[in-house]
Protein backbone atom coordinates (compact mmCIF):
# COMPACT_ATOMS: atom_id res chain seq x y z
CA UNK A 1 0.00 0.00 0.00
CA UNK A 2 1.39 3.60 -0.92
CA UNK A 3 0.92 6.13 1.76
CA UNK A 4 2.30 9.48 2.09
CA UNK A 5 2.67 11.50 5.43
CA UNK A 6 2.70 15.18 5.57
CA UNK A 7 3.49 17.23 8.39
CA UNK A 8 2.88 21.28 7.87
CA UNK A 9 4.60 23.66 10.50
CA UNK A 10 2.31 26.24 7.97
CA UNK A 11 -0.03 24.74 5.92
CA UNK A 12 -0.62 25.81 2.91
CA UNK A 13 -3.70 27.04 1.35
CA UNK A 14 -3.74 23.60 -1.04
CA UNK A 15 -2.02 20.80 -0.57
CA UNK A 16 -0.46 18.67 -3.67
CA UNK A 17 -1.38 14.90 -4.13
CA UNK A 18 1.43 12.97 -5.16
CA UNK A 19 1.03 11.30 -9.12
CA UNK A 20 0.96 7.75 -7.84
CA UNK A 21 -2.37 8.29 -5.82
CA UNK A 22 -3.98 11.10 -7.64
CA UNK A 23 -7.36 9.16 -9.97
CA UNK A 24 -7.33 6.19 -7.17
CA UNK A 25 -9.25 5.69 -4.26
CA UNK A 26 -8.62 7.51 -1.31
CA UNK A 27 -8.57 8.79 2.00
CA UNK A 28 -7.45 12.11 3.21
CA UNK A 29 -7.53 12.61 6.94
CA UNK A 30 -6.81 16.02 8.23
CA UNK A 31 -5.39 16.53 12.22
CA UNK A 32 -4.58 19.80 13.77
CA UNK A 33 -1.30 19.65 15.70
CA UNK A 34 -1.78 22.56 17.72
CA UNK A 35 -2.32 22.37 21.50
CA UNK A 36 -5.06 24.35 21.83
CA UNK A 37 -8.14 22.82 19.11
CA UNK A 38 -10.65 25.62 17.50
CA UNK A 39 -14.18 24.84 19.10
CA UNK A 40 -12.89 22.83 21.44
CA UNK A 41 -16.10 21.95 24.08
CA UNK A 42 -15.51 23.11 27.12
CA UNK A 43 -14.37 20.78 29.57
CA UNK A 44 -17.50 19.34 31.83
CA UNK A 45 -17.62 17.41 35.04
CA UNK A 46 -19.97 14.06 35.33
CA UNK A 47 -21.74 15.85 37.99
CA UNK A 48 -22.82 18.39 35.73
CA UNK A 49 -25.08 15.59 34.12
CA UNK A 50 -27.48 14.62 36.71
CA UNK A 51 -30.38 15.41 36.13
CA UNK A 52 -29.77 16.62 32.55
CA UNK A 53 -31.60 13.09 30.63
CA UNK A 54 -35.29 13.37 30.00
CA UNK A 55 -37.72 12.11 32.45
CA UNK A 56 -34.71 12.52 35.67
CA UNK A 57 -34.88 15.22 38.55
CA UNK A 58 -31.84 17.18 39.63
CA UNK A 59 -32.69 16.93 43.27
CA UNK A 60 -34.86 15.47 45.89
CA UNK A 61 -36.75 18.36 46.67
CA UNK A 62 -37.90 18.55 42.79
CA UNK A 63 -38.75 14.56 43.29
CA UNK A 64 -40.73 15.81 46.40
CA UNK A 65 -43.12 18.09 44.89
CA UNK A 66 -43.84 16.14 42.15
CA UNK A 67 -45.36 13.18 44.12
CA UNK A 68 -47.11 16.02 46.77
CA UNK A 69 -48.53 17.30 43.06
CA UNK A 70 -49.83 14.29 41.92
CA UNK A 71 -51.26 13.35 45.73
CA UNK A 72 -52.92 16.15 44.91
CA UNK A 73 -54.50 15.09 41.95
CA UNK A 74 -55.77 12.26 43.77
CA UNK A 75 -57.20 13.97 47.00
CA UNK A 76 -59.33 15.72 43.84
Amino acid sequence: MNHVRLVFNDTPETIAIPKALQHRRTEVIILSLDDEIIDKPAKRHLLDLIGQAKGCYKNAAEIDSLIRAERDKWDD
